[in-house]
């Protein structure tokens, strides 16, 4: 996830979904964007399965509200 988010922001992209490192027990992440955030959803099927569920729906409701925001900037094309 952190590789290719440092792409998509290398090459002008804006990264949405990004999700908080609280609740997590790791020691390094290439997924960390900053000790707060990951660049996207992390699940951690191994350790915190109990947590995927609400996580995932968390989740997908903040990134229908970012997508939503992001989308209302731009103005149809095919009007």
């Amino acid at each position: 996830m952190g590789i290719i988010g440092e792409v998509i922001i290398a090459s002008g992209g804006k990264i949405i979904g990004m999700w908080p490192t609280t609740g997590y027990e790791y020691e390094t992440s290439k997924g960390e964007f900053t000790k707060e955030l990951f660049y996207g959803l992390a699940i951690d099927e191994d350790n915190q399965m109990q947590q995927t569920e609400q996580r995932l729906k968390a989740w997908l409701a903040q990134v229908e509200t970012e997508l939503r925001a992001v989308l209302s900037g731009y103005v149809d094309a095919t009007q």
